[in-house]
């Protein structure tokens, strides 16, 4: 059983139409030295009551591992009544910190509400 000490801070501001965000999460591992420390961050705007757009990023910095695991993603949502159509791009390179492994993926959301 790994046992670890987690710390989580941040901070979210909204003006208007404009949302922007910063976390930082740092993980101690009794015992172990594949410690993590990560900052997110994030923007999100809403053109109007019905479409919105935001973009985030996630960089972990794993103790001991050969490069900073980036993850990257913007997403998109436009509702009109009871539909809302949504999209999301995300990307992680060098997952759990190992260089030149990496993904994507995009994604469509259509859903009802009745």
């Amino acid at each position: 059983e790994r046992v670890a000490d987690a710390n989580t801070y941040g901070i979210k501001y909204t003006m208007g139409a404009t949302t922007v965000a910063v976390q930082r999460t740092d993980i101690n591992y009794d015992g172990s030295t594949a410690d993590q420390e990560s900052t997110g961050y994030g923007i999100s705007f809403a053109l109007n009551e019905n479409f919105s757009i935001s973009a985030g990023a996630l960089d972990v910095d794993i103790a001991g591992a050969s490069a900073d695991e980036e993850n990257r993603g913007i997403s998109a949502s436009y509702t009109m009544g009871s539909i809302t159509i949504a999209g999301n791009m995300n990307s992680v390179d060098n997952i759990s910190g190992t260089s030149g492994s990496n993904a994507e993926v995009t994604g469509v959301n259509i859903a009802f509400a009745f």
